[in-house]
This record gives C-alpha cells, structure tokens and sequence, in this order.
C-alpha cells in the first residue's frame, strides 16, 4: 500500500510565484488557470493523504 505526505505549500511562495508571472504576462486568465489548477491539485493530495 501507497501512502501519500501532505504536502504544504508556504503562501508566500504562491504569492512570489504568482507576482512574478504577473510581472511576465498580463493575461489574467492564464493566472486564474493556473491558480484553480494548483488548488484542485492541492485538494486532490490531501484527500489521497488522508483516504483510507
């Protein structure tokens, strides 16, 4: 049997990561995509995490 880690991410980097595209590209669509992606992804491990 497979057991996954939660996995935490410091706001603070979301937030460098999220600024620092920003600073790249305008496009506001890209940044809400990429940023649902990221928290489905993240809500996806930590149910894994703590399924049984």
């Amino acid at each position: 049997m497979r057991y996954l880690r939660c996995v935490r991410v410091q706001p603070s980097a979301v937030s460098r990561e999220l600024k620092a595209h920003a600073a790249r590209t305008a496009d506001l669509t890209q940044i809400k995509r990429m940023l649902t992606s990221f928290i489905q992804n993240a809500f996806l491990i930590n149910k894994r995490a703590h399924s049984p």
